[in-house]
This record gives structure tokens, C-alpha cells and sequence, in this order.
């Protein structure tokens, strides 16, 4: 009997299992161990400082984001590999959407709307950094609204676990 992951179209699988845990292990490289590198590409160049070396309190808290991403990366890459549950693929998913709205408005928080809505503007760091996170959020939510999964899947108290239970 085919395992429920089977029914996850590939697109969803590729992305959330394999190409979002390399960028969220990626994240975390740069934030724990290059953190000039990682407000480069996170933050609007107004909020840089031009040549203040990085205080160990955001020393601190970057390295903490970074132990956030790892999370996220495992959360992805293994645990979505270990279960056939749609329903655990479908709250874990939900969490990373939670999390990317905060991230979309802390990004609209720090650019300001007319910044962040003038896309033709943004520099590369904030295409990688918030188009890539635009692109995860709807693949989120079109697996959590079920688009390109069979009718039996999309129903969120089926549990597919391949027993039936």
C-alpha cells in the first residue's frame, strides 16, 4: 500500500522536505557564524550601521534566531519524512505560516509600506529574503487549502496514516 506522502504532490514534498531546510540551515550559518552578512541580506540598508562591529547582544540574539531556523529545518526535513499523518503535515505547516506572517510584517515593519509594496525597488537581498518567504507562504497555503492533493486528503480529520486509523 502506497504511504500517504505518495498523495503529497512532489512540488510540496521537494520544497518543504528538501529545498526550505537547506535555506533555514542556511539562515542559521549566517546568522550564528557571519552576522554582518546576515542583516546585509535581512535588513534595509537605513537600519545598517555603517561600521559599529556587531554588539554581543545581537550576537546573542542572532545566534538564537539561528537555533529558530535549525528548528524550522528539522521540523521540515525530518519530521515530514517520518510521518505519513496529513493532519501533523498540516499543523506543522500551519506553524511555518504562522511564522512567516510575523516575518512578512516584521520585513513590512522595518521597510515601511511604500517600500515594501514599491517590489520594483527592492534589492536582490530583499527578493532572496522576501520573495523567497512570499513563495514558501503560498505553498503553504495552497497545501493547507488543499490545491493539487486528492479529494480524501484534503478532508483535514482524515487521518492517511495507510491502516486507516
Amino acid at each position: 500500500m502506497a504511504s500517504s506522502t505518495s498523495k503529497i504532490p512532489l512540488i510540496y514534498r521537494f520544497f518543504f522536505q528538501t529545498v526550505e531546510p537547506l535555506a533555514a540551515v542556511s539562515g542559521a550559518y549566517l546568522a550564528h557564524f557571519k552576522p554582518n552578512d546576515y542583516l546585509e541580506f535581512t535588513a534595509p540598508p537605513s537600519m545598517l550601521p555603517k561600521t559599529a562591529p556587531i554588539s554581543p547582544l545581537t550576537q546573542l540574539l542572532l545566534s538564537q534566531i539561528a537555533g529558530c531556523y535549525l528548528l524550522f529545518a528539522l521540523n521540515l526535513a525530518i519530521v515530514l519524512r517520518c510521518t505519513s499523518d496529513l493532519r501533523c503535515w498540516r499543523m506543522i505547516l500551519l506553524g511555518c505560516l504562522l511564522s512567516d506572517l510575523a516575518h512578512i510584517y516584521a520585513a513590512w515593519e522595518a521597510m515601511g509600506t511604500t517600500v515594501f509594496w514599491a517590489v520594483h525597488t527592492w534589492r536582490s537581498e530583499e527578493w532572496g529574503n522576501i520573495g523567497t518567504l512570499y513563495l514558501g507562504a503560498a505553498l503553504r497555503m495552497a497545501f493547507l487549502g488543499g490545491v493539487g492533493m486528492t479529494t480524501a486528503s484534503r478532508h483535514p480529520s482524515i487521518r492517511e496514516n495507510g491502516n486507516g486509523t
